[in-house]
């Protein structure tokens, strides 16, 4: 008997096995390139001047090994005026996020993958570039760079495999790849324009911290200080003939202030009776200030009436402590918060509340403004040692000051008060 043929219900089913090794390779891809984003933050940050994060930077590319810092710091190690490593920050996200959102290229709309594939060939290029630099020119290795370029070379590596190898059934849709893209550029923008910013701040803090040290040098601040004109401000009381004279200007909300004044403290503990020390008012509020166009320091006239008001019921020396507890708060200030801490000197509240409507307590921060604005006042603190005015970093003084202290005063100028 004739055997009848196999119809297509009774045919056997082959069905096709997953593509393990694929789905292996977009991972491979996504996972290195996060290793390589990695790295290269760290890159950016020693760049710049901060600690590594990484364990494997942290050890080779320290101060005692590597010659990471000579590498990054040299004219390679930089790209338009910020790290080169911020740029292989964003491309590593940028391919990295690729990979996770479209993954590798299927028959049907390869195309589409065309410019993923063709950032990682000219990624590749420059890592071979840079570390014929690091071989050829400069004679130095990084191994945080050395490492990022490898990472670089496998990705591409990888990427060629998924190319050369046949590709899997199935279509890359438009639209997927196109908020692929999308999202991988904006990672890629938003990485790149985001380190230079931390680059930028760094950059202004570092010479920002320079200038203080200029500033903080005792023999330019006794320079500066000779070559400042003199301003004649006439004193509450009266200083003896042999005294230096120091006229602070201050303002109880200022950040800065609580720096000088701790140095004026320092001063007044080292060398006594050698320095008169007097504190006018000049609160940055238009309330009370009229030379003040834009409030900074919404509590300062508030502060000021309480600071004058526990002069008049303790004297100077109760002004003196309530000054100093002021600034040692760390709650925003307030008249409120004033009244608190002249309870807590023991100034009486009672007291304390008339004498913030005694008439002299406007009229002493009145008169204090208009001494500062003749001798041009803008700013707190403003100090002044024998007319001439000091400019130095308030939170290392002490050696500006012994410096100034130390020679006899600055002879006044032919046209000078």
């Amino acid at each position: 008997m004739a055997e009848s043929p196999l119809t297509p219900a009774d045919a056997p089913v082959t069905t096709r096995a997953p593509n393990i090794c694929g789905c292996g390779l977009r991972w491979a891809v996504v996972l290195l390139a996060a290793v390589g984003a990695w790295i290269s933050f760290d890159l950016t940050r020693q760049s710049i001047g901060y600690a590594a994060t990484n364990p494997l930077l942290g050890k080779f590319c320290s101060a005692d090994a590597g010659d990471c810092a000579s590498v990054l710091q040299s004219e390679y190690g930089r790209t338009a005026g910020i790290p080169t490593a911020v740029f292989g920050l964003g491309y590593f996200v940028m391919v990295g996020l690729w990979f996770a959102l479209v993954g590798r290229p299927r028959r049907r709309g390869a195309w589409m993958h065309l410019p993923i594939a063709l950032a990682t060939g000219y990624g590749a290029l420059q890592s071979l570039l840079l570390t014929l630099v690091m071989a050829n020119v400069l004679h130095r290795w990084c191994v945080g760079c050395a490492t990022a370029h490898v990472v670089n070379f496998l990705i591409l590596l990888i990427v060629a495999c998924m190319w050369l190898r046949p590709k899997p059934l199935g279509e890359t849709r438009l639209p997927l790849a196109t908020a692929g893209l999308l999202a991988a550029f904006c990672a890629n923008s938003l990485c790149v324009l985001g380190m230079r910013l931390l680059v930028q701040q760094q950059m202004t803090a570092s010479t920002q911290n320079e200038l203080l040290k200029i500033v903080g040098d005792p023999e330019y601040v006794r320079w500066s200080h000779s070559r400042a004109p003199r301003v004649d401000i006439p004193l509450r009381d009266e200083a003896q003939p042999d005294q230096r004279v120091v006229i602070c200007f201050f303002d109880l909300e200022c950040a800065v202030c609580p720096k000088a004044g701790a140095a004026l403290n320092a001063v007044k503990a080292k060398y006594g009776d050698r320095v008169y020390i007097e504190y006018r008012h000049y609160p940055l509020n238009s309330e009370c200030n009229p030379a003040i166009q834009r409030t900074s320091h919404p509590a300062a006239c508030a502060a000021a009436r309480a600071a004058e008001a526990v002069r008049i019921v303790g004297g100077d020396e109760a002004l003196s402590t309530f000054r100093d507890a002021v600034y040692a708060r760390r709650a925003p200030l307030t008249a409120a918060l004033c009244e608190q801490i002249a309870a807590q000197i023991g100034i009486d509240a009672a007291k304390f509340e008339k004498a913030l409507e005694d008439a002299r307590v406007d009229a002493r921060i009145a008169e204090d403004i208009a001494v500062a604005r003749t001798a041009g006042v803008n700013h707190t603190p403003t100090v002044y040692l024998d007319g001439r005015e000091v400019i130095t970093d308030w939170s290392s003084a002490a050696p500006a000051w012994d410096a100034l202290l130390s020679e006899p005063p600055v002879a006044p100028a032919a046209n000078e008060p």
